[in-house]
């Protein structure tokens, strides 16, 4: 619970600024706050595949997916009396992107980012700091937001999350990759929470979070894990912690002060 209730602000913080980034740029890509036109001019993802092939159709499905649960979305916030949609409905006006924003669950907020076509990807990978190297085809932020949806949603339900237990998706090779070139990390595999606490100060410091700030959510980690360790047998806690937990502790202290 401890950790959940430490995880928890930065969670909430980071979802909320990488939305703000996103929504940035699409207003400054589309010139339009309408989710149709952005739909039309943006969510173009599909264009790049061969007309008629498998990709094409599958890529095709996945926007009409992302257009549906949008709408799906919106009639159930109308229905529950959300504020921000109903003014607008009830203005016979329609919502725009940055009040669709807000309704979006982290799985939508991936997925209209997975959608957008390369160039206003890019965009945002620019933007978020994101290693170009490990990034050619700027998919990096819509991976980001998946693996964070999933610590997220464990931690909003009340799961466990020490060992990691609620990732239900293969991490990407490429988000490894960056975040062992950028903070010079060995060993990350996602199989740990500590691989997540990575992942949050990474993004934390792209996002110009301040130092001490980042240092004391990894001194809490450490002192959190070390109350663990006495409570546990040590067979139990090295399965749940890796013996290497220590030393990733400290390069990610060593990260955050460059």
């Amino acid at each position: 619970m401890k950790l959940k209730v430490l995880f928890y602000p930065h969670l909430m913080f980071i979802e909320t600024a990488l939305k703000n980034y996103v929504l940035e740029i699409v207003l400054r890509e589309s010139q339009s706050k309408e989710f149709n036109y952005i739909y039309s001019t943006l969510i173009t993802d599909y264009k790049k595949h061969t007309l008629g092939s498998s990709e094409y159709r599958k890529a095709i499905r996945k926007r009409f997916t992302l257009r549906d649960t949008v709408y799906g979305e919106l009639t159930k916030n109308y229905s529950r009396g959300t504020q921000v949609v109903e003014h607008f409905y009830h203005k016979d006006s329609s919502v725009p992107i940055w009040a669709i924003f807000e309704t979006f669950t982290l799985g939508t907020f991936g997925s209209f980012v997975s959608c957008l076509n390369l160039s206003v990807r890019r965009q945002i990978s620019l933007d978020l700091g994101l290693n170009q190297r490990y990034d050619s085809d700027a998919k990096l932020p819509h991976v980001i937001i998946f693996v964070i949806k999933e610590l997220r949603n464990a931690v909003a339900h009340n799961n466990v999350i020490f060992d990691a237990r609620f990732r239900a998706s293969k991490i990407r090779n490429q988000l490894i990759d960056s975040l062992a070139c950028d903070t010079n990390i060995s060993k990350i595999d996602f199989k740990s929470i500590v691989d997540y606490l990575i992942l949050i100060i990474y993004i934390l410091k792209n996002l110009k979070v301040p130092r001490t700030e980042m240092k004391r959510m990894i001194n809490e980690f450490e002192r959190l894990s070390e109350e663990l360790r006495l409570q546990l047998p040590i067979s139990i806690y090295s399965a749940i912690l890796p013996t290497d937990t220590r030393n990733k502790l400290k390069a990610l202290r060593t990260f955050v002060s460059i």
